[in-house]
């Protein structure tokens, strides 16, 4: 299975917009994932409508951390911005991946996913789960490991690891070189040209 696709899956699970810090995050998980596949299957095998993946983008924004994701992702250069350009920055940043993952939604894809176990050190955690798919016939496994962080007494995603393919370090890697190299200004003319271009 593709990365792009296994992301998509992954950051699909992510539907507990209302979910309080009183559940564990693999209970959260574990319910996120029942609504999101409610939604596909309304789909009945076909790409999903505007209006259920609007559905599922607005389930997913309540749960991952766009701005703790940017941050970290941005590392050093997040403390150099002001408030007015980080809140920018985590708008464009988020429009970027909301059409990715979006994209690459699937309802004619079978899949069940096995949750493993959590670990809970104070306010971060890590949920370590399986997912089988199988689409035409033909069948795939993929490791997808959830990292959150308590926010305002609620778990929030920050990074999510698809067969130790971090989606952090990925962002991380690519934005410190394109810093390095022509400045955050780049950066971010870059991500708004990407965004215009996934708009037409």
């Amino acid at each position: 299975m593709r990365f792009g696709i296994a992301l998509a899956l992954g950051l699909a699970v992510l539907s507990a917009s209302g979910a309080a810090f009183a559940f564990t995050p693999m209970q959260v998980l574990k319910k996120s994932n029942d609504d999101v596949r409610q939604i596909l299957k309304q789909a009945k095998g076909g790409p999903p409508s505007t209006e259920q993946k609007e559905r599922i983008k607005r389930i997913v924004n309540g749960f991952l951390d766009y701005e703790e994701l940017a941050k970290r992702s941005l590392s050093d250069q997040w403390g150099k911005l002001k408030p007015a350009q980080r809140n920018e920055f985590v708008q464009v940043f988020r429009d970027l991946i909301e059409r990715n993952y979006v994209k690459q939604l699937r309802s004619n894809i079978e899949y069940e996913i096995q949750y493993k176990d959590e670990e809970v050190k104070g306010a971060d955690a890590v949920v370590h789960s399986t997912v089988r798919t199988e689409r035409k016939g033909r069948s795939a496994e993929t490791t997808i490991d959830y990292k959150l962080t308590e926010k305002a007494g609620r778990w929030a995603v920050y990074d999510v690891i698809t067969d130790d393919v971090s989606l952090l370090r990925n962002y991380r890697s690519q934005f410190a070189r394109i810093i390095e190299r022509d400045g955050y200004p780049s950066l971010l003319a870059k991500m708004k040209k990407k965004l215009s271009e996934t708009s037409e």
